[in-house]
């Protein structure tokens, strides 16, 4: 998952900042720090934080739409997924 010229695509950069708040970072630190070390163009930073904030507030309700798609339960689904 890269944008042009080997830098990572918004999506990447998004999908990075949510696994690492997975492990217990802060949201806007680590999305700091990921933005920080890439070379994307303003809108594929909005794209990014839009999607990790979107992320985050909605989680209960992904969660919520995912386990009733998911019959062994979503505790059981990889954090990846």
């Amino acid at each position: 998952m890269s944008g042009g010229r080997g830098q990572p695509s918004a999506r990447a950069v998004a999908h990075r900042v949510l696994a690492r708040t997975d492990k217990g970072a802060y949201a806007t630190l680590a999305l700091d720090s990921e933005l920080s070390r890439t070379a994307l163009s303003d809108a594929d930073r909005r794209l990014a934080t839009e999607l990790v904030y979107g992320t985050l507030r909605h989680r209960l309700r992904l969660d919520r739409a995912l386990a009733a798609y998911a019959p062994r339960g979503i505790a059981k689904l990889s954090p990846a997924l």
